[in-house]
Order: structure tokens, then C-alpha cells, then sequence
């Protein structure tokens, strides 16, 4: 995220959030949080249709593990780095509030 950060420009860090009025957490403000984990979760249970709950958690950690590069795709993951100023404005628009009805 520093790199991608870094990468922008004066002009687009201009209005950015001070660090001193960064939500202290926010899922909204993460790409982890608002795409990779979801993206992950829906390829991994996606197999689970039709069959039992995994047996246990090593079960689970392999279809993570199995399911990792086929669940991100880079071009999916420039969308999501892509909204994170976007995000940041629209958080500090609300006031702090949840985001996710304008970006889904």
C-alpha cells in the first residue's frame, strides 16, 4: 500500500486524510478488508456447494491455500487499490460512517 501511495501524485494526495484523523479501523479503508478476503472467501466456499461444511480447520486452510491464486486476479486487485483515495475522501465525506453502499 506505501508504494502505491507513493506513486501518487501531489496533486491527487492533496485533501488527503491527515494522519492525526485516520479512522483508527476501517474495513472500508483496507483492501484486504473490502475486496481480497471476500474474493477469497466466495472462491473457497464456492467448491463447498453441494458437499458438507469443511471437517475441520486444516481443511479449510488447504482450500485457502489450494484456491489462493485462482480467487486474485491482478487486474481485480488494481480495481481495488484504485478506489483507496476514493474510499478515503468518501469516508471523511460521511463522517467516519460506513462506505459500502457506494462502493459494493
Amino acid at each position: 500500500m506505501s508504494k502505491f501511495f507513493d506513486e501518487k501524485t501531489e496533486e491527487e494526495k492533496s485533501g488527503f486524510v491527515a494522519a492525526d484523523q485516520w479512522p483508527p479501523y476501517s474495513p472500508d479503508l483496507n483492501p484486504l478488508d473490502y475486496y481480497l478476503w471476500n474474493q477469497l472467501k466466495n472462491v473457497v466456499y464456492e467448491e463447498r456447494v453441494g458437499k458438507e461444511s469443511f471437517a475441520n480447520l486444516k481443511e479449510l486452510e488447504l482450500s485457502i491455500r489450494r484456491n489462493w491464486k485462482k480467487a486474485i486476479k491482478m487486474d481485480e486487485v488494481h480495481k481495488a487499490l484504485n478506489q483507496f483515495l476514493p474510499r478515503c475522501r468518501k469516508v471523511s465525506e460521511v463522517r467516519g460512517e460506513s462506505i459500502k453502499a457506494f462502493f459494493g
